[in-house]
């Protein structure tokens, strides 16, 4: 890798620059889109977004540690912006690339859940669940391939898909974003959700971890808690949580 070589992660949000900038400004605001819920949300937004930054409101520019974000208006589009994270590329040091891949990928999945919370549901609440693991001996496949989808997942962005996965899920929706390790999927039966699947699965074995983040919104408890139950079940049956990741 060359050292100074940046990295950019760039999408187009439909949008005003103003709300966007707020999305990324206002605490309350970042937990509509950022990661998934757990006890220590707060703690990670305020820790990325508002300690040790540099802002300028004026230009719509957030400086981190983890990147740099800037926030343009679309010359000549409306209300269409675009979201820019600009990162440092990373070293030669040995494992940091596929390190690097990963932290990358994660930042891919941020941006594409704020432009779908900005499109989709500007100022609602989101309930989200989180599945993380490692294929176990008798699963070798993507959560793509396990579930499924892989037709729905060659798809065109914003092509429509329907499906019964394997889960015994019966979904519906269109394409919402694909990259290297990941796609994301709108669920109509999750109150206009959004699925993200993560782990390689252009047709070939799975290596290393497998996660996904399921948002939901509108669902009231009971639909919820059987989401999560039926799902986590069917997660854990094939990409069991390492030793190191289970809860003490």
């Amino acid at each position: 890798m060359t050292h100074g070589r940046r990295v950019t992660i760039e999408v187009t949000v439909a949008a005003a620059p103003d709300a966007v900038w707020r999305a990324l400004r206002e605490p309350a605001e970042v937990a509509r889109w950022f990661g998934w819920e757990y006890d220590g949300l707060a703690e990670e937004i305020d820790q990325i977004f508002f300690s040790e930054v540099t802002v300028s409101d004026a230009e719509r520019r957030l400086e981190t540690a983890d990147g740099t974000f800037e926030v343009e208006r679309e010359p000549g589009a409306g209300d269409l912006t675009v979201v820019r994270v600009t990162r440092a590329a990373p070293t030669d040091e040995a494992g940091w690339d596929a390190m690097y891949t990963a932290i990358e990928e994660g930042w891919i999945t941020f941006v594409q859940q704020l432009r779908f919370a900005l499109e989709r549901h500007p100022g609602e609440d989101r309930r989200t669940i989180y599945l993380a693991g490692e294929p176990g001996l008798a699963e070798a496949r993507s959560p793509v391939e396990a579930l499924g989808l892989v037709d729905a997942a060659r798809r065109a962005p914003g092509r429509r898909y329907a499906a019964t996965v394997d889960s015994g899920d019966e979904l519906a929706g269109e394409l919402w974003s694909i990259s290297e390790q990941q796609i994301g999927m709108t669920v109509d039966g999750w109150g206009d959700g959004l699925l993200i699947l993560a782990g390689r699965w252009t047709g070939r074995s799975i290596h290393g971890a497998a996660g996904a983040i399921i948002t939901t919104y509108g669902l009231d408890d009971e639909a919820f808690t059987a989401l999560k139950a039926n799902w986590t079940a069917w997660w854990d049956a094939r990409y069991p949580k390492r030793e190191s990741e289970m809860p003490a």
